[in-house]
This record gives C-alpha cells, structure tokens and sequence, in this order.
C-alpha cells in the first residue's frame, strides 16, 4: 500500500514497486488544490521521473511533460483554460531543442522560433492573430544576427533592421504602410553614428542630421513638406550650439535662437509672420535666468515675464491690446508671493495676497464701477477671519467670520437700506439657528 507523508508542504506519496514516490505540490493559499504533480526517484526531489503536470487555480491542467532522471525529455505543452495549447516546446537533457511554437487561444500560430542547445538560432518569425507574417529575426549564439525586418498587417514592410554580434550595425529602416519610407538611419556597433533621415508620408525629405557615435554632430535640418528649408542648426557632442533659425513655409524667419552647450544665450527672437516681433527672451546662467517679452503681431505688448534658475520670478505682467494690465503677479522661486491683481478694462477687479504660493492675508473684489466688493482674509490658503460683501449702492450684504475655511459665529444679513434683516449662527460651518431681525 502507498504510503502518504507530509514534508515542506510537499505531499509524498511512495510507490514501492517502482522506487518512485509520487509528489502533489499544493497552492500556498489554498493546500486542497494541487499546484503541481510528478514523481520523484529514491526519493531525491532533484531526481523528477514520468509523466509531469501543472494546475491552474481552477484545476486546469496548464502543463505537460515528461521528465527523465530531473532532466525534461520530449515534447513540453502549455495550455490555455480552455485546454487549447498555448506553446509546444521540444526538450533534450533538459535543454530546447528545436522548433518552438506558440499560439494564440484560437489555435494561430504567432511565433516560431528554433533553438539549439537552449539557445535561439537561425529564424524566428512572428505572425498576427490572422497567422500573417507580422516579423522575422535571425538568431546566432543567442543574439539578432543579419535582417530583423516587421510588416504590416497588409504584408508591407514596416521596418527593417540589420544587427551584428546582437546589435543594430549599418543601415535601418522604417516604412509608411503606403510604401514610402519614413526613417533611414546608420548604425555602428548599436550606436546611430552617420546620416540619420526622415521623410514626410509623400516621400518628401523633413529631417536630415549627422551622428557620431550615438551624438548629434554637424548641422542638423528640418524642410517643409513643400522643400523650404524649415530649421537649421548644429550640434557639437550632442548639444545645440550657435544660431538655431526656424523658417515660415514662404522663406521668412519664424525663429532666431541662440545656444552654448545645448543652453539658450543672449537674445531669443521669435517673429510674427508679418516680420514684427513675437517673443524676445535674454538668457543667461545657461538658459535657466532670463527676462521675455511677448507681443501681438501689431507690435502691442502682451506679456513680460522673468525665469530665476528656470522658475518663475519677479513681476509677472499682462496686457490687453490696448496696453492696459490685465493680471499682475509677483514670484520668489516659482511660486506666487505678493499681490496678485486681476483687472478688467483697465480697472482693479481683485487682489490678492500670496505668501511662497498660499493666499494669504486680505483680498479684494471690485465691481466693475470700481466700488469694492468684498473683503476676506485668507491663511494658508484657508479662510479665516472676517468676511464681508457688499451691494453695489455701498452698503453690507453680508457678513460674517471664517475659521478653517467654514463659516462660524454670527452672520449678519442686510436689507437694501443697509439694515440688519437677519441673522445665522454656524459652528464648524454647520447652521445651527436661523432668525430674522
């Protein structure tokens, strides 16, 4: 009669008369289920013997096999829910020997691949879930070796690739489904290094560069699709340097720029189309400080801004096309600190006090006659304190007291006259009694 243990959570069944002990492998989260069943030699685990199966949580077997002396033997199969096969691979002396196969749940192969000693060589092709040719790669000692081209659910070639000793060696290239091609790069021991191009969907050319490598170096430049030039700059060990220009489709300048080191320097000029000036910008401690300027394309100032260590800083301004502010802002290290002020035609319609990027202190609001509003007090962002709103003939609407950003205490409401007419008691911002005057 067999004989049941219980060892490290291994179930051992033993099978006198053949030396062989039978093993079920439970679910650590559930030991009523069986994760994995085989059998062992002598009782030594390392010694799997036979017939091999693995289960899913539901019961499913998921794999197959057959191991000899702990080694895998023949033909291994993985399996979907369903029980359709998933992947079939070959094993000898427990190493992957030949053609290995994987399909989708509908039984569509999508990838072939073929191995020698457990390491890939010679083809592996890949296949959409309509078993059309999707890619193909070829494998020495483990590693891309020649063409690795994809293609497009159409049979088109989408991209093709040349690799050496595993890496991207000699030309690369990548195609439109029309045909056309997209990218057309150079490559030396993985790294870009030569011409590298793009191409617009028509075929016509919209971005030539030099690498050296894996670094952008030499002139680099952008075309319209119509030819004209749309961008011109250069590169040194990888960073912009020198004048960047950027071209409108007639030829005008649509950008001047100047780079050290991959950093905006010195004046930045942008342009309208008409020629005036959209965006002047003057940078310094490499492109993090600067002071810009923007403008509509009749010349009207719109914006004046500062950048310290690349955040906002200083007095931020601007303005409507008849030059009147339309919001002023003060930063310190990118967040608002000071007044902040909102206007309309000209004309205040709100302030508000900012401490490092909380309101904080009093604020304002205007009408549009210029009379105020209301007056509240902020703290960290919160109300807090007294608040008061009023009609636009000047006289109290409401008031009352904030804590915590909730109403609290005694709020008092008024007629038109400005006489009290009722009152509210809060608490933690919920009502608690309601009274006329």
């Amino acid at each position: 009669m067999a004989r049941l243990f219980i060892f490290f959570g291994f179930f051992l069944i033993c099978m006198p008369s053949f030396g062989q002990t039978k093993v079920i492998v439970p679910y650590p989260n559930d030991p009523s289920k069986a994760k994995e069943i085989y059998y062992i030699l002598e009782g030594d685990s390392s010694r799997i013997h036979g017939d091999y199966k693995q289960y899913s949580p539901s019961g499913k077997v998921i794999v197959t096999g057959t191991f000899v002396d702990g080694s895998k033997e023949g033909t291994f199969y993985n399996f979907y829910e369903d029980g359709s096969v998933q992947r079939e691979t070959t094993y000898t002396d427990n190493l992957r020997q030949g053609v290995t196969k994987i399909f989708d749940p509908n039984g569509v192969i999508i990838q072939e691949a073929t191995f020698l000693n457990d390491t890939l060589v010679g083809e592996l092709r890949l296949y959409d879930t309509e078993g059309k040719l999707k890619g193909t790669s070829h494998f020495k000692n483990g590693k891309p070796e020649g063409l690795v081209a994809e293609y497009y659910a159409s049979g088109g070639i989408k991209e093709e690739v040349n690799y050496a000793n595993g890496k991207p060696n000699g030309t690369t290239r990548h195609y439109y489904e029309n045909g056309n091609l997209e990218l057309e790069a150079q490559y030396v021991g993985g790294l870009l290094d030569g011409f590298y191009k793009t191409y617009y969907p028509s075929g016509k050319l919209e971005m030539e560069a030099l690498n050296e490598r894996g670094k952008r170096s030499g002139f680099i430049k952008y075309y319209h699709e119509n030819g004209q030039l749309k961008s011109l700059g250069k590169y040194e060990n990888g960073t912009l340097t020198g004048d960047f220009k950027s071209y409108y489709e007639d030829g005008s300048l649509q950008k001047h720029l100047k780079y050290n080191d991959g950093y905006r320097v010195g004046k930045n000029l942008e342009y309208h189309e008409n020629g005036s000036i959209k965006y002047e910008g003057i940078f310094t401690n490499k492109g993090l400080n600067a002071k810009i300027r923007e403008y509509n394309d009749k010349g009207d100032l719109l914006e004046e801004k500062e950048l310290l260590n690349d955040l906002p800083n200083g007095k931020w301004i601007s303005y409507d096309e008849k030059g009147r502010p339309l919001l002023l802002e003060n930063y310190q290290n990118g967040k608002l600190h000071g007044e902040r002020v909102v206007y309309e035609k000209g004309k205040i319609i709100s302030e508000t006090s900012y401490g490092f990027g909380n309101k904080q202190g009093e604020a304002r609001t205007y009408f549009p006659n210029g009379d105020i509003q209301t007056i509240e007090h902020w703290k960290l962002n919160r109300l807090e304190g007294s608040f008061v709103r009023y009609q636009k003939n000047g006289q109290k609407e409401y008031e009352g007291e904030y804590v915590r950003n909730k109403r609290n205490g005694i709020w008092r409401y008024y007629d038109r006259k400005g006489e009290p007419a009722s009152q509210e008691v809060y608490q933690h911002g919920q009502l608690i009694s309601s009274n006329p005057l």
